[in-house]
Formats: structure tokens, C-alpha cells, sequence
């Protein structure tokens, strides 16, 4: 049989080499890939074979290119899962939080630190309505940052609220303040120096850009939808004795009637006799007291009082002059 391919094959071979451009020095084709003569003993490798070939020259070559990172091992490792440790031991080898490194801002906002909050407060049911009572003490600590806030109410209209600081300002307050919104008719307005307490409240009614706003007096029972029945009134005493006119004196005199707040020019100064003027704090929703007796060495003296411009206050609705 004859070594050389047919002739068809000639052909096909050459038709391809004529379409390739010349090379000089053309490589020697291997007897394994183009069918052509093949040494003695060797044979052709199949399809299979060359597949597999290709794939562990691949995964060889992606090998030798990425290569699998170690990392050193942590300072503290965790133990392994079928370790025998108990609940406690593992539980104490966790890391806490120290609340000490947290900023006294969230301290204040959060429950959960190390110190809780003092109880307060009575918690009870009655009636089926359960009910938070607070007892006279608790009370008293609670509002004593509030002891000289007022309650500024709009009836019709009101300033902007972010101008509201610099327009209570204008009104002549000396010390420190804040203001604070508590609805779109209310303010509160809360005050460091009594003076400035006294000073506004006394005047009852201010009038800021055109805005009415009336003054009240807050307590920690304060409604913004009723209106406070405690109101600062000028009372007269009439005709009192002149020794009576120390300030002392005057307190324990005021004091028949509510609370004193202050005392008139012409009183401090004793400047006249025929009354003493002190400013009261009065609760209207309780008679006026019109007279009482100061008894001087067992003698009786019926001492007169009179108020000025006291308002009426109404029961019904809760509010101020009706």
C-alpha cells in the first residue's frame, strides 16, 4: 500500500498552504495534531485525552496565579465548639460593654445603665382605671427647677416661635431663661431670677408684635385647655398699725390672704400710713377674704382688705374673667 494520502488530500493541503502568507523558515508540524507521518510506536491522542490535558494545564496555570491568603491566627481565638465549658464561663470571656466610655448625653437618654433611676411614684388600681400618684415630696422635688416658669398664652395669633427668645428678651428680662413651646397657643417661659418672675407675672398682660399674650403662673397641675386660678392681686390693708409696716410684720399680715410676693414703694418706704400695699398670690377659685382680726396684747383689731381689679373666674370653663 502506497505511504502518500490520496490525492484529494494533496489537493485540500495545499489549497490551505496557498492561502497563508510565506514564512521563511516555516516550523516543522508535528506528527501528533496534523495527521502527517508519525514516528515509529507513536500514536495520536484522541479528543478525550486532549480535553483533559487542557484542563489540568488550566487548573495548574489558575493555580500558580491565585493563591489562597493565610491569616495569622487572632490573639483570642474562640474555643472550639466541643469544648466542654459551662454557660458562666463562656459568658464571662465575652467582651462587655463599660458604660463608663459612653457620653453623658446617652447616659441620659438611656435605662439600661448601671444605675437605675430612682422609683417614684405609687401605681394602684381603682375602679378598674389604673392610676401613677405622686405624693407631696415627689412632687416637690420634681417641679423645684420650675419654681419660677410662667405661662405665656396666645389667644389670637402668636409670633413666630423661633423669634419667641429674643421678643421675651425685649421685655426686660435681666438673668437667664429659656422658652419652650408646649402647643401652638402656650409657652413656657423659664426663668432664673425671681425678680423677673415677679416683674412679668405682675403685669399679667404683655403685648408682643401686636400679639396679645396673658401671663399665668405655671404648677405641676397645669391644662393648657383651662386657664390657672392662681393670679397675682394688690391688696390694700387699711388703716393697719404703723409697727406693722416692717417688712416682717407685713409678711405675716399678707400672708391672711395668700402668698406675698412684694410690697409697693410707698409701703417699703413708709412714706404714707393710710394702707400698706403688698402683692398677693391668690387662688380665685376660693373666697376672697374681705376682713380678719389682729389681736395686739388682748386687744382686737378689724383689719379691712381690698383688693384691686380682682377678675372673675369661672368654675364652669375653667378660665379667666367670666
Amino acid at each position: 500500500m502506497s505511504r502518500f494520502p490520496p490525492p484529494a488530500v494533496h489537493f485540500m493541503a495545499g489549497h490551505h498552504q496557498s492561502a497563508r502568507a510565506p514564512m521563511e523558515n516555516p516550523p516543522p508540524r508535528s506528527n501528533s495534531i496534523d495527521g502527517g507521518s508519525k514516528g515509529k510506536g507513536s500514536s495520536a491522542p484522541n479528543s478525550a485525552e486532549l480535553a483533559r490535558v487542557n484542563s489540568a494545564e488550566l487548573n495548574q496555570s489558575v493555580s500558580a496565579t491565585v493563591q489562597p491568603k493565610h491569616h495569622d491566627p487572632p490573639n483570642n481565638p474562640v474555643p472550639p465548639q466541643h469544648t466542654s465549658r459551662s454557660f458562666a464561663e463562656v459568658a464571662s470571656s465575652l467582651p462587655r460593654q463599660n458604660y463608663h466610655t459612653v457620653s453623658p448625653e446617652d447616659l441620659r437618654k438611656s435605662y439600661l445603665a448601671d444605675v437605675q433611676p430612682k422609683p417614684l411614684g405609687h401605681k394602684s388600681l381603682i375602679e378598674g382605671q389604673p392610676i401613677l400618684s405622686f405624693n407631696e415630696d415627689e412632687t416637690n422635688t420634681l417641679a423645684a427647677q420650675l419654681r419660677f416658669a410662667l405661662v405665656g398664652k396666645f389667644s389670637h395669633g402668636a409670633p413666630p416661635y423661633r423669634m419667641m427668645h429674643k421678643l421675651i428678651a425685649g421685655l426686660g428680662v435681666l438673668g437667664g431663661f429659656t422658652v419652650r413651646m408646649i402647643n401652638a397657643k402656650h409657652i413656657l417661659i423659664q426663668l432664673s431670677k425671681e425678680t423677673d418672675f415677679t416683674r412679668l407675672w405682675l403685669r399679667r398682660i404683655w403685648t408682643i408684635q401686636g400679639f396679645p399674650m396673658r401671663i399665668f403662673k405655671w404648677d405641676p397641675t397645669f391644662n393648657p385647655s383651662q386657664e390657672s386660678s392662681v393670679v397675682p392681686l394688690w391688696v390694700e390693708f387699711l388703716e393697719l398699725p404703723a409697727h406693722l409696716f416692717q417688712k416682717d410684720a407685713l409678711f405675716a399680715v399678707a400672708n391672711m390672704v395668700g402668698t406675698p410676693l412684694q410690697l409697693d414703694d410707698y409701703t417699703v418706704n413708709q412714706a404714707t400710713l393710710t394702707c400698706a400695699k403688698v402683692c398677693i398670690e391668690v387662688d380665685l377659685n376660693r373666697p376672697l377674704l374681705e376682713e380678719f382680726i389682729i389681736n395686739i396684747r388682748g386687744v382686737n383689731l378689724v383689719q379691712k382688705v381690698v383688693y384691686e381689679q380682682a377678675p372673675q373666674y369661672c368654675k364652669l370653663c375653667k378660665h379667666i374673667g367670666h
